[in-house]
């Protein structure tokens, strides 16, 4: 293809055609758009859903007796005594998490202290069985891990 600057076509009128069916298009996809939410049945859709919604707000009105009230009142008192309730626990739950972290590091410390303890019977332990396997008297070494356990 030769490389000119000449167009097969008027590149004015493309631009031209271009826009007018651009917005025609539009137009048409607004039109589809309107026709297919007009349809007939759109109407008693709509009346049926206002009609749901008034029943059950008569039902709801309905329930409404002092019976209820009552009973609603009765509900929420209960409730505010059980949060009251609740929060009493929640303090104590604190306490009780404040002595749990005291205990366990107390633990810890025995048990520091018990794996010292460990160490030295090994200690002891190894001793004796150097001095057994080295044929040496094991009187003492056998006392000081008597001791030891």
């Amino acid at each position: 293809m030769p490389a000119t600057e000449h167009f097969f076509r008027n590149q004015n009128r493309m631009h031209t055609v271009f826009a007018v069916s651009s917005i025609l298009m539009l137009v048409s996809t607004f039109l589809m758009m309107v026709q297919d939410q007009t349809d007939e049945w759109r109407v008693y859709q709509r009346k049926g859903f206002s009609l749901s919604a008034a029943t059950k707000e008569r039902d709801i009105k309905a329930l409404h007796t002092t019976d209820y009230d009552a009973e609603h009142d009765r509900l929420l008192a209960e409730r505010l005594k059980t949060e009251n309730a609740l929060k009493d626990y929640a303090d104590l739950a604190a306490d009780f998490a404040s002595q749990r972290d005291v205990a366990q590091r107390r633990v810890e410390q025995f048990s520091e202290t018990l794996k010292s303890f460990g160490a030295v019977r090994d200690e002891e332990r190894a001793d004796n069985n150097l001095a057994v396997r080295d044929e040496l008297p094991t009187d003492a070494t056998m006392a000081a891990f008597n001791v030891a356990q």
